[in-house]
Protein backbone atom coordinates (compact mmCIF):
# COMPACT_ATOMS: atom_id res chain seq x y z
CA UNK A 1 0.00 0.00 0.00
CA UNK A 2 1.28 3.64 -1.11
CA UNK A 3 1.89 5.94 1.76
CA UNK A 4 -1.16 8.66 1.46
CA UNK A 5 1.52 11.54 1.66
CA UNK A 6 3.27 10.41 -1.53
CA UNK A 7 -0.09 10.23 -3.54
CA UNK A 8 -0.75 13.85 -2.54
CA UNK A 9 3.15 14.60 -3.22
CA UNK A 10 2.90 13.00 -6.60
CA UNK A 11 -0.67 15.00 -7.54
CA UNK A 12 0.92 18.11 -6.12
CA UNK A 13 3.62 17.96 -8.31
CA UNK A 14 1.68 16.66 -11.73
CA UNK A 15 -0.36 19.55 -10.38
CA UNK A 16 2.58 22.16 -11.02
CA UNK A 17 3.75 20.60 -13.82
CA UNK A 18 0.12 21.09 -15.50
CA UNK A 19 0.01 24.68 -14.07
CA UNK A 20 3.41 25.29 -15.65
CA UNK A 21 2.48 24.04 -18.84
CA UNK A 22 -0.23 26.12 -19.59
CA UNK A 23 1.65 29.11 -18.40
CA UNK A 24 4.26 28.38 -21.28
CA UNK A 25 1.56 27.92 -23.70
CA UNK A 26 0.07 30.90 -22.59
CA UNK A 27 2.69 32.87 -22.67
CA UNK A 28 3.42 31.40 -26.51
CA UNK A 29 0.14 32.32 -27.76
CA UNK A 30 -0.23 35.46 -26.06
CA UNK A 31 3.70 35.81 -27.59
CA UNK A 32 1.61 35.05 -31.41
CA UNK A 33 -1.21 37.57 -30.70
CA UNK A 34 0.40 40.12 -30.43
CA UNK A 35 2.60 39.64 -33.41
CA UNK A 36 -0.46 39.41 -35.37
CA UNK A 37 -1.68 42.38 -33.83
CA UNK A 38 1.49 44.10 -34.40
CA UNK A 39 1.44 42.58 -38.29
CA UNK A 40 -2.53 43.99 -38.34
CA UNK A 41 -1.09 47.51 -37.27
CA UNK A 42 1.41 47.57 -39.65
CA UNK A 43 -1.04 46.57 -42.58
CA UNK A 44 -3.79 49.40 -41.47
CA UNK A 45 -0.72 51.76 -41.74
CA UNK A 46 0.70 50.98 -45.05
CA UNK A 47 -3.17 51.06 -45.88
CA UNK A 48 -3.79 54.62 -44.72
CA UNK A 49 -0.71 55.61 -46.26
CA UNK A 50 -1.52 54.22 -49.36
CA UNK A 51 -5.26 56.22 -49.16
CA UNK A 52 -3.05 59.14 -48.24
CA UNK A 53 -1.05 59.37 -51.20
CA UNK A 54 -3.61 57.93 -53.61
CA UNK A 55 -5.91 60.86 -52.46
CA UNK A 56 -3.47 63.38 -54.42
CA UNK A 57 -4.85 61.34 -57.90
CA UNK A 58 -8.93 60.86 -56.49
CA UNK A 59 -9.64 63.93 -54.69
CA UNK A 60 -12.14 66.33 -56.97
CA UNK A 61 -10.60 69.17 -55.09
CA UNK A 62 -7.00 68.75 -55.62
CA UNK A 63 -7.60 67.29 -58.87
CA UNK A 64 -9.34 70.32 -59.83
CA UNK A 65 -6.47 72.51 -58.76
CA UNK A 66 -4.14 70.57 -60.56
CA UNK A 67 -5.89 71.06 -63.92
CA UNK A 68 -6.05 74.47 -63.46
CA UNK A 69 -2.34 74.29 -62.53
CA UNK A 70 -1.48 73.05 -65.39
CA UNK A 71 -3.59 74.62 -67.52
CA UNK A 72 -2.10 78.02 -66.76
CA UNK A 73 1.28 76.79 -67.18
CA UNK A 74 1.35 75.64 -70.54
CA UNK A 75 1.07 71.46 -69.25
CA UNK A 76 3.73 72.08 -66.31
CA UNK A 77 6.21 73.42 -68.40
CA UNK A 78 6.04 77.09 -67.77
CA UNK A 79 5.17 78.31 -63.57
CA UNK A 80 6.63 82.06 -64.63
CA UNK A 81 3.07 82.12 -66.37
CA UNK A 82 0.92 81.72 -62.64
CA UNK A 83 -1.03 85.08 -61.35
CA UNK A 84 -2.71 85.68 -58.39
CA UNK A 85 -5.84 84.06 -59.87
CA UNK A 86 -3.74 80.60 -59.38
CA UNK A 87 -2.67 80.92 -55.38
CA UNK A 88 -5.74 79.51 -54.04
CA UNK A 89 -4.96 76.37 -56.99
CA UNK A 90 -1.34 76.54 -55.87
CA UNK A 91 -2.24 76.88 -51.86
CA UNK A 92 -4.57 73.91 -52.04
CA UNK A 93 -2.27 71.64 -53.43
CA UNK A 94 0.85 72.85 -51.37
CA UNK A 95 -1.77 72.13 -48.15
CA UNK A 96 -2.52 68.87 -49.43
CA UNK A 97 1.01 67.71 -49.61
CA UNK A 98 1.67 69.43 -46.02
CA UNK A 99 -0.49 67.64 -44.21
CA UNK A 100 1.14 64.55 -45.44
CA UNK A 101 4.34 65.92 -44.60
CA UNK A 102 3.04 66.72 -40.90
CA UNK A 103 1.69 62.89 -40.97
CA UNK A 104 5.23 61.54 -41.80
CA UNK A 105 6.64 63.96 -39.23
CA UNK A 106 4.26 62.45 -36.99
CA UNK A 107 4.91 58.88 -37.72
CA UNK A 108 0.85 58.81 -38.95
CA UNK A 109 2.12 57.55 -42.53
CA UNK A 110 5.26 55.44 -43.92
CA UNK A 111 7.80 57.84 -44.88
CA UNK A 112 9.86 55.34 -47.36
CA UNK A 113 6.07 54.38 -48.72
CA UNK A 114 5.30 58.08 -49.37
CA UNK A 115 8.50 59.15 -50.40
CA UNK A 116 8.63 56.36 -53.46
CA UNK A 117 4.54 56.84 -54.37
CA UNK A 118 4.95 60.95 -54.32
CA UNK A 119 9.01 62.01 -54.59
CA UNK A 120 8.73 63.95 -57.39
CA UNK A 121 5.19 65.37 -56.59
CA UNK A 122 6.76 66.52 -53.86
CA UNK A 123 10.56 67.75 -55.43
CA UNK A 124 8.35 69.79 -58.47
CA UNK A 125 5.89 71.31 -56.42
CA UNK A 126 8.32 72.70 -53.52
CA UNK A 127 10.35 73.93 -56.46
CA UNK A 128 7.94 75.93 -58.82
CA UNK A 129 4.98 76.94 -56.41
CA UNK A 130 7.13 77.65 -53.00
CA UNK A 131 10.83 78.26 -53.96
CA UNK A 132 10.49 79.69 -58.03
CA UNK A 133 13.07 77.72 -58.85
CA UNK A 134 13.16 75.90 -62.33
CA UNK A 135 14.01 72.29 -62.98
CA UNK A 136 13.94 69.58 -65.87
CA UNK A 137 11.17 70.65 -68.31
CA UNK A 138 9.74 73.40 -66.31
CA UNK A 139 10.59 77.26 -65.52
CA UNK A 140 9.63 79.25 -62.71
CA UNK A 141 10.77 82.64 -61.30
CA UNK A 142 8.83 83.36 -57.72
CA UNK A 143 6.90 81.17 -55.47
CA UNK A 144 3.43 81.56 -55.01
CA UNK A 145 2.80 80.34 -51.31
CA UNK A 146 4.66 81.98 -48.38
CA UNK A 147 7.15 79.32 -47.23
CA UNK A 148 5.72 79.56 -43.36
CA UNK A 149 2.52 78.51 -44.21
CA UNK A 150 3.87 74.59 -45.01
CA UNK A 151 6.77 74.28 -42.96
CA UNK A 152 6.12 70.48 -42.53
CA UNK A 153 6.65 70.30 -46.18
CA UNK A 154 9.38 71.74 -46.52
CA UNK A 155 10.72 70.03 -43.65
CA UNK A 156 10.35 67.07 -45.33
CA UNK A 157 11.55 68.41 -48.76
CA UNK A 158 14.94 69.38 -46.97
CA UNK A 159 15.67 65.80 -45.12
CA UNK A 160 14.47 64.37 -48.86
CA UNK A 161 16.62 66.72 -51.15
CA UNK A 162 19.58 68.11 -49.56
CA UNK A 163 21.29 71.19 -50.67
CA UNK A 164 24.48 69.58 -51.92
CA UNK A 165 27.69 71.11 -50.14
CA UNK A 166 30.09 72.91 -52.22
CA UNK A 167 33.46 72.41 -50.87
CA UNK A 168 35.96 74.69 -51.30
CA UNK A 169 39.90 74.02 -50.79
CA UNK A 170 42.84 76.44 -51.66
CA UNK A 171 45.79 75.44 -54.26
CA UNK A 172 48.61 74.87 -52.87
CA UNK A 173 51.15 77.30 -53.57
CA UNK A 174 54.40 76.21 -54.28
CA UNK A 175 56.97 77.90 -52.05
CA UNK A 176 60.66 77.60 -52.37
CA UNK A 177 61.89 75.00 -49.89
CA UNK A 178 65.55 75.26 -50.97
CA UNK A 179 68.00 76.14 -47.93
CA UNK A 180 69.88 79.22 -47.71
CA UNK A 181 73.49 79.77 -46.94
Amino acid sequence: MMDPNWIGAIAGAASAAATIALVLVAFVQLKRLREQIDMAAQQDLRRITLDACQRYEKDPELRSAMRNIRQATSQGSDYTLLSAENSFDAFTILNYLDALACGILQGVYIEALVKDHMRDTIEKAVKALIKGESGPGWKAEKGMVEPSRVSSLLTVYEKWFPLKKIEYHEKPTSKSTSPRQ
